[in-house]
């Protein structure tokens, strides 16, 4: 799944709106998109023509304060089969809409990593149970 898809995908959810937001940069496409099962954040999507990866911000919709972000990037890890790898971005993108369906809530939380280091995870309040932000489907 492209941005094209990906748009009209998001378009098509009821009570849904999505806004282009304008870049520097023509081979880049970026949508802001409002969900009415998730009223406080934007979901903010990027992605490149040509080049198979992409992005997700998730930003407070009041303060429009950036509260999290990933990306995913397909080319340079070993398996070749471009056919391949657009599939598995077509998938991937599809886990997070399905996910975006179902979101209620989002929060986010410092994890320790080792004893030195904390990073910020994401997750989604779905079905009534805190679940991780993954920007992955099982394959």
């Amino acid at each position: 799944m492209m941005m094209r898809q990906l748009i009209a995908t998001l378009s098509d959810l009821p009570g849904a709106s999505v806004d282009f937001v304008s870049t520097d940069y023509p081979d880049v496409t970026v949508v802001d998109c409002h969900l009415p099962n998730l009223p406080n954040v934007t979901v903010h999507f990027s992605g490149s023509s040509g080049v198979l990866e992409w992005g997700l911000i998730i930003r407070d919709r009041r303060t429009n304060k950036q509260l999290w972000l990933d990306w995913m990037d397909y080319t340079g890890y070993g398996e070749s089969d471009m056919e391949k790898l657009a599939a598995d971005m077509t998938t991937d993108i599809q886990f997070v809409l399905d996910d975006l369906r179902k979101a209620t809530d989002f929060r986010t939380y410092k994890n320790r990593v080792f004893w030195l280091f904390t990073e910020r995870k994401a997750e989604w309040l779905i079905d009534g149970q805190w679940r991780d932000v993954r920007l992955y489907g099982d394959r």
